[in-house]
């Protein structure tokens, strides 16, 4: 599972190069930047509703198993959650449609990204000093990744910058989102968890992890965020978990990337069609399988 800082910096990356993706998924991300990025945090976001929770799997220093509605985000049927969720949107009746596209797209992102990275870092992981942890082991490699990236993109520590708060706010209204996450969204997520799993958050839960996140983002930004996020510690494993023998993570991100692009056309046409029948589904699980392994075979 990719950091939740590496989701949200691919997000931002595909939405800078609004040439390379559908043109009404690039306007939805640019008009509801917020909701984009709730829909690429939100398979990592039930962590959060304990803040310090998050933080601690976020920077790999935890081995708990994720809770519940993580586990079922990153369950077997990750397709069909989705495939739910954007016949919700299409419908129109719950959420705005430049609000739902935005949402879909940031949640197809994080697929991509998991599905692109995850095998690579689950070898560097068991090849490394928490092997015996395997759930640690492999949040730990994923966020020295994401460290090593982010500082590369933006030329300074990412981790103890004020700006973060704003790049993880995941709500219209700037500051603690008190209210939580919008009715609309909670009901697209709500109703896609349960038809699939028969299992859905409350609405005080979905509303917890959003306000536990910006919790979360505040302590990264503060003075206090490159020591929670261990950034000194990034440098010396470099060689071992981004580039050197047998690694290449900007490689394995770039095509990421590209494995997004490709799944955001498949959704892009599958919403503008509007069909959802079992021949429409057929085609979009043949983009963007339902079986993981049948994704690195292609």
């Amino acid at each position: 599972m990719a950091s939740p800082l590496l989701h949200l910096a691919a997000l931002e990356k595909l939405a800078a190069e609004p040439r390379d993706l559908p043109e009404p998924l690039a306007r939805s991300l640019v008009a509801d930047t917020e909701y984009g990025r709730f829909g690429t945090l939100l398979p990592d976001l039930p962590a959060f509703e304990n803040p310090a929770a998050g933080l601690c799997r976020l920077a790999g220093l935890s081995g708990a198993p994720p809770p519940l509605f993580s586990r079922l985000f990153h369950g077997p049927r990750p397709v069909a959650v989705l495939l739910k969720a954007a016949e919700l949107v299409a419908r129109g009746a719950l959420v705005g449609r430049s609000a739902g596209q935005a949402l879909l797209s940031g949640w197809i992102v994080h697929l991509a990204l998991d599905r692109a990275l995850d095998v690579q870092a689950a070898r560097l992981a068991a090849a490394g000093p928490d092997a015996g942890r395997p759930e640690r082991a492999v949040r730990r490699v994923a966020h020295f990744q994401a460290l090593l990236y982010l500082r590369e993109r933006f030329g300074r520590e990412p981790l103890g910058d004020a700006e973060l708060v704003q790049w993880m706010r995941v709500a219209k209204r700037k500051g603690m989102p008190w209210a939580g996450v919008g009715g609309g969204l909670f009901e697209v997520t709500r109703l896609s968890l349960l038809e699939v799993y028969g299992q859905a958050p409350t609405r005080a839960q979905a509303d917890a992890w959003v306000r536990g996140l910006f919790v979360a983002s505040k302590l990264l930004a503060s003075r206090l965020g490159s020591r929670i996020g261990r950034t000194a510690a990034a440098d010396g494993l470099k060689p071992a978990l981004y580039v050197g023998p047998g690694v290449d993570f900007p490689t394995a991100l770039d095509r990421g990337l590209s494995l997004a692009r490709e799944y955001l056309g498949h959704l892009d046409r599958l919403l503008a069609r509007g069909d959802f029948g079992k021949r429409a589904r057929g085609r979009f699980l043949s983009g963007v399988p339902e079986n993981e392994a049948a994704c690195a075979a292609a």
